[in-house]
């Protein structure tokens, strides 16, 4: 299939002066670009978001919010959003029994006002309550479509989105997309394919220059794009020219993804536990979902070494289970799409009509790409040519999102019929309801939270510093009064007004009753406020003597002066931090990581060396923020750790101190019995154990509490 097909909506004349965005609609996660080239960071200041939506009583969690639920909450969690929306009750159904794990339950809609036929029945404000697919996707895009707006600030202008999706998509589902735009707010939106946005964004990264000399042939360049993210993969032939990029011919298999490979070692192992062991692997249950995590993790170890083990837990009652194989035996595996690339690769060179010997490059996009027996597919349909035609020369992560930001506001036009309108017209109005309901949700909740951590906080300063000023005698049923209002009836059903009042009532309570103690907490504070302005006026200085200037930079470095440049903001950083300066330190490790993803073409050696790096760069970010008590933030630099070293013990210490401090107790207690695992002896974590174990006792003895009196 030619990658040129897209499909438009409702893009007014003032599109074409709009501020564009594109979006890769991943499978498992999601990037924002604007078209000056830059990622669009999501709330916790992270570069993807992810495909999830959950609902919790009278939550909607959503991208990032909803992460945990999907391990904790899974039947109220849907996953893998941009493959259920266009489709039938059927073809969703069996997307939802391919993959191992708990999910939610899907049904035929009873009536046509949820738009497409297929419904997830979730528990929502204490009821069963029905979401089709476009409803849900659109609840995601609003989130993304948040961010946009976010980025441009009270600029006001308007905002034109395109979608990156594989070119295998259907008519069906790409209107289904559109409809799910409309509910997200986004005023006009297009529907691009995944390999016209890596084209773009690889013609605008690396463009060709046009003859010196009058009269001179124009460079001709041809480059083949294989794109393998999670579910599915492109293959695309590109013309290069000085004019711009020409998508000569392409081709998608849209069940041809990194998920095949985990899969095939899902059914391996599972067969072979059962064999060994007599265990029978629950498919939809947390065994199988855990043995899913364990097999993606062995491919990915299997893509650096030769043979790989992985410990995936809990298996059965009890009892552990070590996975262990080669990379020859992953490869035989897998031996059926390896056939399947070499064959979507050889048919997309044939209809573009070009030569093997006549591509420059073969450039790789996506986490399957990563593979070696994948590298070897394509490299056999080059039998003349050796390794150094693949090219690492587009971003994994951020491509098809600035690509398509690239390609600019379309002019055409799909009008949508007047059925379609009055459905849509129905779920924007929905979509409204709840984005208003959350709001409120999310307002109660805070000052909520806020009153539990002024008490929790409260109850810590038995030996901080001016401690000697806080008569505890008082202090102390002042907290009791407070914690059992938060456990009690009226705090549960309390509006935004009355739990305003209560938050002022405590605190007011509270800080009469230690007036010394804060008087002399707000003299420290104005004293470290007029350090930081001197140190920021120093730093100032010192950046004007150096010639000025931002170290964001679009030039094509090559890796050791990138790496200086790396190496120069971490040490600042590190200078900052030691001085007490938290937040001009994050500033310089944010510089750092900029600079690290910008290097390009790298060996495996150097992957594993900028890895190495970003690892302690997010570290010391989660450090930063814990140190200024900015909890949330300090959690997702931990998760970028952990997705580098997943057994990193000093991120899974910083994330639960920080979950500790949001009150997620559980969450907490998790991270610090797995960094038990790999540091028992860590007098810091060992602490932090004891510490958690008393607040649970303390919670569960509330909790008992409360209970007792609603059964008094």
């Amino acid at each position: 299939m030619v990658d040129a097909a897209q499909v438009t909506v409702d893009v007014p004349t003032a599109a074409l002066d709009a501020r564009v965005f594109g979006v890769d609609l991943g499978s498992q996660r999601c990037v924002v670009a604007v078209d000056s080239g830059d990622v669009v960071l999501n709330e916790l200041g992270g570069m993807t978001t992810a495909t999830l939506v959950s609902f919790k009583g009278d939550e909607r969690l959503i991208g990032e919010a909803a992460v945990l639920s999907s391990s904790t909450n899974p039947q109220n969690t849907i996953d893998f959003l941009n493959l259920l929306v266009g489709k039938d009750l059927a073809a969703v159904q069996a997307r939802n029994d391919k993959v191992p794990g708990q999910r939610a339950t899907f049904a035929q809609a009873e009536d046509h006002s949820h738009g497409s036929g297929a419904v997830a029945v979730v528990d929502y404000f204490k009821e069963k309550q029905q979401f089709s697919m476009e409803q849900l996707l659109g609840m995601l895009l609003g989130k993304l479509h948040e961010q946009m707006e976010k980025k441009l600030g009270a600029s006001k202008e308007v905002v034109h989105v395109n979608l990156a999706v594989p070119s295998g998509w259907t008519e069906a589902e790409k209107r289904a997309l559109v409809t799910a735009a409309k509910i997200a707010g986004i005023p006009s939106t297009t529907v691009i394919t995944r390999a016209a946005a890596l084209a773009r964004c690889y013609q605008r990264k690396h463009p060709l220059a046009a003859p010196t000399e009058e009269g001179a042939e124009q460079p001709v360049k041809h480059i083949v794009i294989i794109d393998m993210g999670h579910t599915s993969t492109s293959v695309a032939v590109v013309k290069l020219t000085p004019e711009g990029e020409t998508v000569l011919a392409g081709a998608c298999d849209t069940a041809l993804g990194s998920e095949n490979f985990d899969l095939h070692l899902y059914e391996h192992f599972k067969a072979e536990i059962h064999e060994k062991h007599q265990i029978a692997i629950n498919h939809h249950g947390k065994e199988g979902k855990r043995l899913l995590q364990s097999c993606e993790k062995l491919k990915k170890l299997l893509s650096t070494i030769g043979e790989a083990t992985v410990t995936v837990e809990n298996i059965a009652q009890d009892r552990d289970y070590t996975l262990k194989t080669t990379r020859d035996v992953f490869e035989r595996l897998c031996a059926g799409e390896t056939q399947r690339i070499h064959d979507l690769l050889t048919k997309v060179l044939a209809d573009a009509n070009v030569e093997g010997d006549a591509i420059a490059s073969v450039e790789i996009v996506g986490g399957g790409t990563r593979i070696p027996f994948v590298q070897n597919a394509i490299l056999s349909v080059f039998p003349s040519r050796d390794v150094s035609l693949i090219g690492r020369m587009l971003d994994s992560t951020t491509a098809v999102a600035v690509g398509a930001a690239f390609v600019g506001a379309a002019t055409e036009e799909l009008m949508l019929t007047p059925e379609e309108t009055s459905v849509v017209d129905t779920l924007i109005a929905k979509e409204q309801e709840m984005k208003t309901r959350d709001t409120d949700i999310a307002a109660i909740a805070h000052e909520r939270n806020a009153i539990e951590a002024f008490v929790y906080e409260m109850r810590s300063k038995q030996d901080t510093k001016h401690s000697e000023k806080i008569n505890f005698s008082v202090l102390n049923p002042l907290l009791d009064d407070a914690e059992d209002w938060i456990y009690s009836e009226e705090s549960e059903d309390a509006t935004l007004e009355s739990i305003r009042a209560k938050h002022q009532e405590i605190r007011s309570g509270i800080e009469t009753a230690c007036s010394a103690y804060f008087a002399a907490v707000e003299q420290d504070e104005k004293a470290l406020e007029a350090q930081l302005e001197e140190e920021s006026r120093r730093a100032e200085a010192e950046r004007a003597a150096e010639g000025g200037g931002d170290d964001h930079d679009n030039r094509k470095l090559k890796k050791p002066e990138r790496m200086r440049l790396v190496a120069k903001n971490k040490e600042e950083g590190n200078e900052l931090f030691r001085d007490g300066n938290f937040q001009h330190a994050a500033m310089r490790y944010v510089k750092a990581l900029t600079h690290a993803s910008k290097f390009f073409d790298l060996s495996e050696q150097d992957v594993e060396e900028v890895n190495k790096l970003k690892l302690s760069l997010y570290l010391n970010l989660a450090q930063c923020y814990l140190k200024m008590e900015q909890w949330t933030k300090a959690i997702a630099n931990c998760r970028d750790a952990l997705d580098i070293d997943p057994t990193n013990a000093k991120a899974l210490y910083r994330r639960a101190m920080a979950y500790e401090k949001e009150k997620k107790i559980e969450e907490a207690a998790k991270d610090v019995e797995a960094a038990l695992k790999i540091a028992p002896e860590d007098k810091a974590i060992r602490k932090l154990d004891e510490r958690l174990k008393v607040l649970i006792k303390r919670q569960l003895d509330k909790e008992k509490k409360m209970w007792s009196r609603a059964f008094a």
